[in-house]
């Protein structure tokens, strides 16, 4: 840490530097001359432009020196929730002290399935088949919206997110029966 606060006024006094850089070619690139930025107007439009930047960056060293507090302290203040000391709140402290949790085991794809009429899966077998939902809604000769009512159905009963999710879903619980 000692070493970090020695390098501190450096990288303070090369910020500001940047910081000026910057403002000084703000007002060159606005048309200014030097000339017009070191007198008068230009002289306090330039130091109000350095001031807004360096406070800007002052609050970013502060939120950076912030955040490395807090990550630097995190390792001893999980060790020591774990080891019985205190927490942010009763349920974090139970969920850190609690066994680790296994992976959830998968779901058989033909018992999602089971629950589909039969003419989502009519549906979902053309969609497995490589065909539009367009497409499907003109071989089964119904409308896309009754085509797509099937889906969300389909979608709603078996917790898939998307069309791709369905579709794999049931081609792989076709291929499993």
């Amino acid at each position: 840490m000692a070493r970090r606060d020695r390098r501190l006024p450096k990288v303070v006094l090369a910020s500001v530097a940047v910081c000026v850089a910057g403002a000084i070619g703000d007002q060159a690139a606005a048309g200014h001359s030097l000339q017009w930025m070191l007198n008068g107007a230009g002289q306090d439009t330039l130091i109000n432009e350095i001031v807004d930047l360096c406070a800007s960056a002052a609050l970013v060293f502060a939120a950076i020196s912030l955040l490395r507090r807090s990550i630097a302290g995190a390792p001893a203040s999980l060790a020591a929730t774990r080891s019985g000391g205190p927490s942010l709140t009763p349920a974090l402290a139970a969920a850190v002290r609690a066994e680790p949790v296994g992976l959830l085991g998968r779901a058989d794809p033909a018992a999602l399935v089971e629950p589909l009429t039969s003419s989502e899966r009519r549906i979902l077998a053309l969609l497995a088949d490589g065909l539009a939902p367009k497409q499907a809604a003109h071989q089964l000769g119904v409308a896309l919206p009754t085509v797509r009512s099937h889906i969300s159905a389909a979608k709603r009963k078996t917790g898939a997110r998307t069309l791709e999710q369905l579709v794999g879903l049931y081609a792989e619980a076709s291929s499993d029966s």
